[in-house]
């Protein structure tokens, strides 16, 4: 009988969660090859990882501890790739693979990824004076595909994986959701774009509710993560070995993810960057102009307002070219360093 729970699949959700330790442990230790095994030049990969995948799940439930799961399930992969190399003629990559699980040990790739992600947001929320809340990351299971199934075995996109935060007191709880029996190596790479969605457009924002219809929460805010996605990837890459197509899967999981609303506060960010572009003091530098329309983004989240009024000024934004009052305001900002409050009253 085909298990119809979470829990009557995995037993309980420390089984669960000690999967997921092991699952992308083993994944991280292999990085390296991603993007040869993205450009189909790998023969043996593949298959190692779903092995892996099904000893990841056999020793989380036979262990008490995600690091016990972990080592037991280093040991047997790594007799799996010894055996394949004892009886492979062609064994470069197999021997390449077993190098890197012996320089192997036990680590939270997640927790890694989002720690540095938090400080980087934390620097620009304080950079443009706004109050930060702690923040924490959490995992949560999915039964499938976070947008479903269009027919068995068909998903919308790649990605098992979602992400959205709440606010337990003053404290943001950033919460990964993943699609276990899915979650891959594309997977994974796209946890970076989500975890830096949910830290810059929620995790410090001060508003009366969550809404995800919201132009500004939802668009105007997840153009100004997509902005910093940019500028952090890279150094994100370089820090934990990621490949370099880490920053592809963040723009293709963004593109394939737009809502009407999403669309529509990203459209009011770029009237404003075109706005800003005219100004005397950005003569026309783009990247000058996307750099003062994200700190108006942060300063603006960081404002404690109802989203209704933080909906209406990212309407307004559509309309700035022709909305003077707005202009003054704006330029009162930018040139005189004026709160943003006003805009919100």
């Amino acid at each position: 009988m085909t298990p119809r729970t979470l829990q009557e699949k995995w037993g309980s959700k420390e089984i669960w969660l000690r999967a997921l330790f092991v699952r992308v442990g083993l994944m991280w230790l292999f990085r390296s090859e991603f993007e040869e095994l993205e450009l189909g030049n790998l023969e043996w990969l593949s298959s190692v990882l779903t092995g892996s995948y099904r000893i990841a799940r056999a020793e989380a439930k036979r262990s008490d501890t995600a690091e016990t799961a972990f080592d037991r399930a280093l040991e047997q992969v790594k007799k799996e790739i010894n055996y394949r190399i004892a009886n492979s003629e062609d064994n470069d990559e197999l021997q390449r693979l077993v190098k890197l699980l012996d320089r192997g040990h036990f680590s939270d790739p997640l927790q890694q990824m989002f720690d540095r992600l938090a400080r980087e947001t934390k620097k620009v929320y304080d950079s443009n004076s706004c109050s930060c809340r702690p923040t924490v990351l959490m995992r949560e299971w999915l039964t499938n595909h976070p947008y479903g199934e269009s027919a068995p075995g068909h998903y919308p996109d790649p990605y098992h994986v979602n992400a959205q935060t709440r606010v337990v007191g003053d404290t943001a709880c950033v919460e990964l959701q993943v699609h276990l029996d899915q979650f891959d190596i594309v997977s994974l790479l796209a946890v970076p774009a989500l975890l830096t969605h949910e830290l810059v457009c929620h995790a410090h924002a001060r508003e009366d509710r969550n809404k995800k219809a919201s132009t500004w929460a939802e668009g105007m805010m997840d153009w100004t993560a997509f902005f910093f996605f940019r500028r952090w990837v890279l150094p994100l890459e370089l820090r934990f070995d990621l490949p370099s197509v880490t920053e592809d899967h963040g723009e293709q999981l963004w593109g394939g993810r737009r809502t009407r609303p999403r669309d529509t506060g990203r459209f009011a960010a770029k009237d404003l960057v075109q706005w800003l572009a005219r100004d005397p003091w950005v003569k026309g530098a783009r990247e000058v102009a996307e750099l003062h329309t994200a700190r108006f983004a942060l300063q603006v989240n960081g404002v404690d307002a109802p989203l209704l009024a933080k909906d209406r000024l990212a309407s307004r934004l559509l309309n700035i070219r022709r909305d003077v009052p707005l202009q003054q305001a704006v330029g009162a900002w930018l040139h005189e360093g004026k709160p943003l409050d006003g805009l919100l009253a």
